[in-house]
This record gives C-alpha cells, sequence and structure tokens, in this order.
C-alpha cells in the first residue's frame, strides 16, 4: 500500500506567511484549522489556491497542490 505523499507549501496573508506540510488526502479544514493556530480563530477565513476559493470539505489533493505552491489567505470580521 502506497504512503500518502505528503506536499510542503505556502500559507500567505496580507500581513504575514507560513509554511506547512500536509498529506494530499487531508482536508481543507484540517488546514483551516492550522490558519486558526496562527492568525487567531476570532475571524473568518477564506483560502484560496490560483484564484479559486477552497471548500472545506474537499481534499488538497482536489486542488492541485504541489510542494512550493502558495495559498491565499482572507480574513473578515463578519462572516463572508
Amino acid at each position: 500500500m502506497d504512503e500518502p505523499q505528503k506536499i510542503k507549501f505556502k500559507v500567505e496573508s496580507e500581513t504575514s506567511e507560513f509554511n506547512v506540510t500536509m498529506k494530499e488526502e487531508d482536508k481543507v479544514k484540517d488546514l483551516v484549522e492550522i490558519v486558526k493556530a496562527n492568525f487567531g480563530d476570532d475571524l473568518h477565513y477564506t483560502l484560496e489556491y490560483n484564484s479559486i476559493e477552497m471548500k472545506c470539505d474537499q481534499a488538497l489533493s482536489t486542488y492541485n497542490l504541489k510542494d512550493g505552491s502558495i495559498v491565499k489567505v482572507k480574513w473578515f470580521v463578519d462572516s463572508p
């Protein structure tokens, strides 16, 4: 049985950035939890990759993330 592929990518906002390593089959909601841990959980977030909004119930592999990819974070004080 093949081991799940890990991908290393950058998460970037207008003011900050960090690197993360996750498995391809991890869900976007797992990434959102990491974002909340880094930026705080009192804001509402949307994540985009290649100008496409990422959906929480989708696997990261859905978006074809590769090593070195950049996921953009946008946050809102109120729900978007």
